[in-house]
């Protein structure tokens, strides 16, 4: 019994001692890496973004690391300067502490076994440069355009609200803004009132759903955001831009709503950051640093037009509709464009 007593006692020193050098192990990376930028804590021009929030080191939700970034940094979600990005529970820890008036940045990587930092420069357009992005992708591998489209972009003045879309979709880029411009553009024209919400048909889906989904609390779950493709065949370009999809707005007291069919300008995002179509699709791919570095540049040349939706959204339709018609937009295998008559 004595003995068994002895073996628990050192188990539980073991253990605590092992959380203790785990939680040390991450303050003194982040105290490093503000040495390294030569920064003091609570410095204005200091921005930190993490997936701490996310994932888990050694089986154990790294959370508890968010406050050893505050206090060592004093970046925190009040002031705006202290984000996140979503990765699978699985992925390594990563902490990349940015300073904005120079341009230095030291990323912290730690898997549970063991860290390393990864310190470069990201001043001015050099995150839009494939020649530069391509040699931080070698040291930071797949959160490279994480790391740097969400830290460039706040830094040249995204909002915080804005920044959250790009938390969900776990990086920056022209489609989620696509998405925080259709949420705009809906919240300004067709507010919901007294008994009504939104019902979202992301049709075709791509990253503007995310932004849709973030900022008006729409989830498949909830059964308020609806996912499908267009029908085998169907163009996804209208007159007036690429389609988006179609946005009700439903009063269940009245039952009855009205659908807005909308589209998204590519051509006027294109034309406003010097990009062509081709330009987002490089040879080689994602492989090709041109790739990520099209859409960082297109990203910001955006920024400064997010309270202006209405120069890229544009409404093609409005209809109104029946509970038998949101019903049937609803169903798999039916075309929401065709209940509301846009498509045969």
């Amino acid at each position: 019994m004595k003995r068994l007593i002895q073996l628990v006692l050192v188990f539980l020193v073991l253990v605590y001692a092992v959380s203790a050098w785990a939680g040390t192990d991450v303050r003194q990376l982040v105290r490093q890496s503000m040495h390294d930028l030569d920064v003091e804590k609570g410095n204005p021009h200091l921005c930190v973004l993490t997936d701490a929030t996310y994932v888990k080191l050694k089986g154990k939700a790294a959370q508890e690391y968010v406050d050893v970034i505050q206090e060592e940094t004093g970046c925190s979600i009040g002031k705006g300067n202290l984000l996140f990005f979503q990765r699978p529970v699985n992925h390594p820890l990563i902490v990349a502490i940015y300073r904005e008036d120079c341009g230095d940045a030291v990323v912290i990587v730690h898997d549970g076994d063991g860290a390393h930092k990864v310190r470069f420069n990201i001043k001015g357009n050099t995150a839009a440069d494939p020649k530069q992005y391509g040699e931080i992708m070698k040291m930071l591998k797949g959160d490279t355009f994480s790391v740097l489209s969400i830290l460039t972009s706040h830094a040249k003045g995204a909002p915080y609200e804005f920044l959250k879309c790009c938390e969900h979709h776990n990086h920056l880029c022209p489609g989620v803004t696509a998405g925080y411009f259709i949420v705009q553009l809906i919240q300004e024209k067709y507010p919901a009132g007294p008994g009504e919400q939104y019902i979202w048909f992301a049709c075709p889906p791509w990253c503007k759903d995310d932004a849709v989904s973030t900022t008006l609390d729409l989830t498949p779950g909830k059964r308020n955001l609806y996912v499908k493709d267009m029908a085998e065949g169907q163009s996804m370009e209208g007159q007036r831009g690429q389609w988006a999809g179609i946005m009700v707005l439903w009063n269940a007291k009245n039952n009855k709503g009205k659908a807005i069919a909308l589209q998204f300008d590519w051509n006027a995002a294109y034309k406003l950051a010097d990009l062509k179509a081709g330009d987002f699709q490089p040879q080689g791919g994602t492989s090709n640093p041109a790739f990520f570095t099209a859409r960082i540049k297109s990203s910001w040349s955006l920024i400064p037009y997010l309270d202006r939706p209405e120069k890229f959204v544009r409404v093609v339709k409005e209809v109104e509709i029946t509970p038998d018609m949101l019903q049937n937009m609803k169903m798999a295998g039916v075309n929401p464009y065709q209940i509301i008559g846009i498509v045969k």
